[in-house]
């Protein structure tokens, strides 16, 4: 019974968003099912501690805040790149307003997965038998990730059609064409017609060891 009545009145979490593997994130989310904090002191400390890694400290800078007394918000200064893995620690000493110890799970964690395809270019109208694309990733990815994760399906011949990069030459008139920033990848088949172009498994493309987005060779 003791055991019982210790669980009803212990202060819980009642979710903390994102966990597991997300693509975009600009904010995590922390709610609790009592007030943890005074009415209007939204300056409070922080509940517990949120580490980042994966990536320049400058890219997972951001300010946490109580949005109210019983909700904590820590906000991104920027969307997160890929290949992010962050951690939300509650504090062992936090208890809510009235007292009560918190219960339940106090570590929560998600990650911002590898870099996807966010746009290909041409997207619509009709495609020429030896196609070019550019595709653009929200991160940098190595070539090889690249190549083995990304396909072009056609309507007629019912199977994947590989792709192959593009010479230096040929892909800096693309990228000029469209103007798009360097770190843009691009794939290359000869095609039939009615083909559609597919993203594999966005979160299976690995980031580039250097972080810059260049080619490699």
């Amino acid at each position: 019974m003791s055991a019982a009545i210790h669980r009803a009145d212990a202060a819980r979490i009642a979710s903390v968003s994102p966990q597991g593997k997300v693509a975009q994130v600009r904010q995590v989310i922390a709610k609790f099912d009592e007030p943890m904090i005074a009415f209007g002191n939204a300056a409070a400390a922080a509940p517990g501690k949120l580490a980042c890694s994966g990536a320049p400290a400058s890219a997972t800078s951001g300010s946490g805040r109580w949005i109210d007394a019983k909700t904590w918000a820590f906000d991104f200064a920027h969307d997160l790149p890929p290949g992010v893995h962050c951690a939300l620690d509650l504090s062992d000493s936090l208890k809510s307003v009235a007292g009560t110890a918190l219960a339940g799970p106090r570590h929560f964690a998600f990650q911002t997965g590898g870099p996807s395809v966010t746009r290909i270019m041409p997207s619509y109208g009709d495609i020429e038998e030896n196609q070019a694309f550019v595709l653009r990733l929200n991160g940098p990815a190595t070539q090889a990730s690249v190549l083995q994760h990304v396909w072009c399906e056609s309507n007629a011949l019912g199977n994947r059609i590989p792709v192959r990069a593009l010479g230096d030459a040929t892909r800096a008139a693309l990228l000029g064409h469209f103007r798009l920033e360097k770190e843009s990848d691009r794939a290359h088949a000869r095609l039939p017609a009615n083909v559609a172009v597919r993203d594999e498994d966005a979160a299976r493309l690995r980031r580039g060891r250097d972080g810059t987005g260049r080619r490699r060779q």
